[in-house]
C-alpha cells in the first residue's frame, strides 16, 4: 500500500446479522444492496467507512468492531468482506474483486481480519 489510507470502490449488501441464513427468502427481515461501483470503502488506522449514496455510512472503529471476515457467495464473482460492529444489528458485506489486496491493506493499517469465508 502506498499510503496510510485505503480507498476503493465495490458493492454493498446489508442484512440482519442475527439471521442464521441471510440467503433465506422466507426471512421477514429485509436487506439492502447496491452493485459495483456504488459503494466505497475508505479509511485509515483509526476509522473505516463504508458508504453508498442511498444509505447512512457504516463507521468502523477499534471501539465498535466485532469482526471483519471474508465472505463468499459465488466465487470468484461474489467475494467480499463482512463487517460487524457492536452498535448495529446489521452486517455489512463490501463486495470486491480485489479482496486479497484489500485484506492485506487492512492488516497493514492495523485492522484484524479473522475467520474463514462464510
Amino acid at each position: 500500500m502506498e499510503s496510510d489510507r485505503l480507498s476503493t470502490r465495490g458493492g454493498i449488501w446489508i442484512f440482519d446479522r442475527r439471521l442464521r441464513n441471510p440467503w433465506s427468502s422466507s426471512s421477514s427481515r429485509g436487506y439492502w444492496s447496491a452493485t459495483w461501483p456504488s459503494a466505497k470503502l475508505c479509511g485509515d488506522r483509526e476509522q473505516l467507512t463504508i458508504s453508498s449514496v442511498l444509505i447512512d455510512p457504516l463507521v468502523v472503529t477499534h471501539q465498535n468492531i466485532l469482526s471483519i471476515t471474508p465472505f463468499d457467495w459465488f466465487p470468484p464473482l461474489g467475494r467480499g468482506l463482512r463487517f460487524e460492529v457492536s452498535d448495529q444489528d446489521e452486517a455489512t458485506v463490501f463486495w470486491t474483486y480485489r479482496r486479497s489486496k484489500i485484506m492485506r491493506d487492512l492488516v497493514s493499517l492495523g485492522w484484524p481480519i479473522g475467520g474463514r469465508p462464510r
